[in-house]
């Protein structure tokens, strides 16, 4: 299983696939991962994920994931490689059959940059900063509460979504905080009131 992981685009780096298969790839597991590629001024195409040949199979289940492409450079980005490049994540679905609920958009992150790297996706209801909560991001990432509906989310601070987060903090005690724009809630039983939930 590949699960919640992130697969960034980071300054210099000149990696052309997110994930790679091989003829081992039958039965593999892809789930809530953020799959970001970027070129890095040469030519070469970028791949989320790459199977290596016709004959091989994609992998067993892939869903509930983010395959970005960041825009630029000199060579063609691709969602996927199965018999072929696929240029949009629409094409990669209708291709290997997979990704029905997975998403292509920016994930939001922090920081991508080598010096202050941060894989937290922003929220303007909140995200952990590794020493406290911010509030003050002016967006909200749409992979928040963006995963699949059955999985378990119970690590995620209250108030959230009751849904998992795709990357790597999704079902984790720093999970972003989902975001609403609907105005405070109150929940009638305990007198909480929640400005975001």
């Amino acid at each position: 299983m590949i699960a919640a992981n992130l697969r960034p685009a980071v300054a210099g780096d000149r990696t052309a696939r997110g994930l790679y298969f091989t003829n081992t790839s039958n039965g593999a597991v892809v789930n809530h991962n953020q799959i970001v590629m970027k070129h890095n001024g040469d030519s070469t195409p970028t791949y989320g994920i790459y199977v290596v040949s016709a004959t091989n199979d994609p992998p067993g289940s892939s869903d509930y994931n983010d395959i970005h492409n960041v825009p630029g450079g000199a060579g063609t980005a691709y969602t996927g490689y199965w018999t072929g490049g696929r240029s949009t994540l629409a094409d990669w679905q209708g291709a290997s059959g997979l990704d029905a609920d997975s998403l292509a958009v920016n994930p939001l992150w922090v920081s991508t940059a080598t010096a202050s790297v941060d894989f937290h996706v922003r929220s303007q209801a909140g995200r952990w900063n590794g020493a406290a909560w911010v509030t003050t991001d002016g967006t909200t990432s749409p992979t928040i509460d963006a995963g699949d509906p059955t999985a378990d989310y119970s690590l995620d601070p209250a108030p959230n979504g009751g849904r998992v987060n795709l990357g790597s903090y999704g079902n984790t005690p720093e999970a972003s905080k989902p975001y609403n724009s609907f105005g405070a809630v109150r929940i009638l039983e305990t007198g909480e009131a929640f400005s975001n939930l």
